[in-house]
């Protein structure tokens, strides 16, 4: 799988303001390692630090650099992820992630972007989510949808939690500083909004067009026979 990233601010990973805001594009190859077993939920963390812009970077970019000290945070505390917060307990980003939670009133929430940038996976799953509960409404549970302020108790007293992201579309959370989320399983509607990302990310057959897939003709470098031209 090929993903592209491309800027029009400056380049580079500097979290400081240096030089002109040169354009840039990034690529990145990723295999089958990717894949993960979603029957087995993630185990999450509070960072220790809030996320706040300082007098050399912007919010976004000490957000990175943030993100990066909170995933090592976890690593060594045997958990899988860092969710930062203010301080007043508001969900601000979780690291490379958008926090997502399914209420006991099946409302679906998710924290406003003002730590972090919006989310493609994220507004894709939403604008697929009221085709898919028609189709499957006894697997995806959900009756509305709110972008709104959302506290750190509020994730703990959800029926589900849950991570979207470009790479592993969905993530089941289990736990927060080592308090349960439920009954710490992988939710119902957690699992069918993965598989419903999951396809839509497959090419459709041959012959039938698609307005979100484009083939791409590499050429001889694939050393396949039917690229040979």
């Amino acid at each position: 799988m090929l993903r592209f990233w491309v800027t029009p601010g400056r380049g580079g990973f500097s979290p400081v303001e240096l030089g002109g805001s040169e354009p840039a594009m990034y690529v990145i190859c990723l295999g089958d390692t990717y894949e993960i077993d979603r029957t087995e939920a993630w185990d999450a963390i509070l960072a220790e630090q809030p996320i706040q812009a300082t007098t050399v970077s912007s919010i976004l970019g000490n957000q990175r650099l943030l993100a990066t000290v909170g995933q090592v945070e976890a690593r060594a505390k045997d958990a899988h992820v860092a969710i930062f917060t203010d301080a007043e307990g508001f969900v601000q980003h979780c690291a490379g992630y958008t926090v997502c939670i399914l209420t006991q009133q099946d409302t679906l929430v998710y924290p406003p972007f003002d730590y972090t940038a919006p989310s493609v996976t994220l507004a894709r799953m939403l604008e697929m989510i009221p085709e898919e509960r028609a189709r499957s409404p006894d697997d995806v549970i959900v009756a509305n949808v709110q972008q709104r302020k959302l506290h750190i108790s509020e994730v703990l007293a959800a029926k589900e939690c849950f991570l979207v992201c470009t790479t592993f579309t969905i993530v089941p959370v289990c736990s927060v500083n080592g308090e349960p989320i439920a009954d710490r399983k992988t939710g119902l509607t957690t699992l069918a909004l993965h598989y419903m990302l999951d396809n839509d990310i497959l090419a459709p057959p041959v012959g039938v067009y698609s307005p979100r897939h484009l083939q791409v003709p590499y050429g001889y470098m694939t050393g396949m026979r039917s690229q040979l031209v």
